[in-house]
């Protein structure tokens, strides 16, 4: 940092890593009079190029590392030679000479700089070190309905009510059986503990305050709780209200058309929202993290959006099906249906507000939207008598057999 000198050819400087690696990354740059002012000057591998023998250059910006003299000599303190040399004298960098894991980069770092000619001084104010290792990997989790591996794809499973079992064929874990529930609850499955686990969890309303309505059985760490929130009538819709990364137990109750949030984060919300008819819906729709406040009615989606402001789409007909979801991959639910009467998926997409028609499935099917190829965008798929029909949006179309008629799939517990 503000380099100064007069003949920049005059200056060598050495660097000394850690492991005592020596490395003159600059030497015998630009032999002229050719005065540099405060300059701040970058050296670093992936430049563009090499500095100048000669020249009349202004040295602010960045370089390569550059040394015209091999073989240039540094009294103490600076370690005795052999020193590596950057190109055109040889050909080290400071990837070569250093390495790129960031563990060995840690300990004392010197730098030694050498005016080789009497007459002038070069001088600096500081200097610094930015370490670019290529060991750290930045990984995001895709978090998918009914992934009860935590593997990122939605998972094969069913509920058998006769039995009270969930029947599983993970994608990662394999083939799994947990009994839960019994042949009268309503499926209510959600990630409660933020380990990108689907847990186990049933609503069975009470009229006894004092039991419990919703009972869950944590995935990961096989604790079982019991919640008392709610009342027979309510319709659970269970999402991420608060933006923790952790499902909350939410109802819409249709007889004052309110919405009941228990927040992980602690505390709760009572909102008024909606009207005698409509249908309650669930989905990030303003891609804020946060579900949003939606009803159905008569072929309108209404949201109140949790970033502010409120939403109105129009998309749907009698005898639809609802199956919002993240089709186009860009962390927002869509708004979307499935029309038994044709077989197609109808889609508004989120990025462009474009609407498509796709085919896939026929009168009866059960839409079961999910991520079953975990690319990060839900793909169509439908259940039918114990087979499931997936179209995916990265690994193409697959049919298979897992489950039997009078099972529940459990990916259709997450749309209306």
């Amino acid at each position: 940092t503000n380099l100064n000198t007069t003949y920049p050819g005059d200056m060598d400087w050495l660097l000394v890593g850690p492991g005592g690696q020596k490395f003159i990354f600059m030497s015998d740059v630009i032999s002229a009079f050719t005065t540099q002012t405060n300059a701040v000057v970058t050296i670093k591998d992936d430049a563009a190029t090499v500095m100048p023998d000669v020249g009349a250059v202004n040295l602010n910006g960045s370089w390569k590392p550059t040394n015209y003299g091999a073989a240039d000599p540094f009294a103490a303190p600076a370690p005795a030679g052999p020193y590596q040399d950057a190109a055109p004298a040889g050909s080290a960098t400071f990837a070569s000479v250093f390495g790129t894991d960031g563990a060995t980069m840690n300990g004392t770092w010197s730098l030694y700089g050498v005016d080789d000619v009497s007459g002038d001084v070069a001088t600096i104010t500081g200097w610094k070190l930015t370490f670019e290792a290529n060991d750290f990997v930045c990984t995001t989790a895709v978090k998918s309905r009914a992934d009860f591996d935590g593997d990122g794809k939605t998972d094969l499973s069913v509920f058998r009510p006769s039995e009270g079992n969930w029947y599983l064929n993970q994608s990662t874990a394999g083939f799994g059986v947990v009994n839960w529930g019994i042949s009268t609850d309503v499926l209510t499955p959600g990630d409660f503990n933020g380990d990108n686990k689907t847990d186990f969890a049933v609503f069975r309303a009470n009229a006894d305050s004092t039991q419990p309505d919703f009972y869950i059985l944590n995935t990961g760490t096989s604790t079982v709780s019991g919640v008392s929130w709610g009342v027979a009538g309510d319709i659970p819709v269970i999402r991420d209200f608060d933006g923790d990364a952790k499902d909350d137990i939410t109802v819409f109750r249709p007889s004052n058309n309110t919405w009941y949030t228990l927040k992980s984060s602690g505390g709760i919300t009572v909102t008024a929202f909606g009207q005698a008819g409509d249908v309650p819906v669930g989905g990030d729709f303003d891609g804020d993290g946060k579900a949003d406040l939606t009803v159905y009615r008569s072929g309108t989606w209404i949201s109140q959006l949790s970033g502010g402001g409120s939403s109105n789409i129009v998309l749907g007909a009698a005898g639809d099906v609802l199956v919002p979801a993240d089709y186009d991959g860009d962390n927002k639910d869509d708004v979307a249906l499935f029309r038994p009467s044709t077989g197609q998926w109808w889609v508004r997409k989120s990025t462009d507000a474009s609407t498509t028609a796709t085919n896939w499935g026929t009168s009866g099917d059960i839409p079961v939207p999910g991520d079953y190829d975990g690319d990060g965008k839900d793909d169509y798929a439908v259940y039918r008598n114990g087979q499931w029909w997936l179209l995916r949006s990265t690994s193409g179309a697959v049919a298979t057999n897992f489950g039997l008629g009078t099972d529940k799939a459990i990916p259709k517990s997450y749309v209306p």
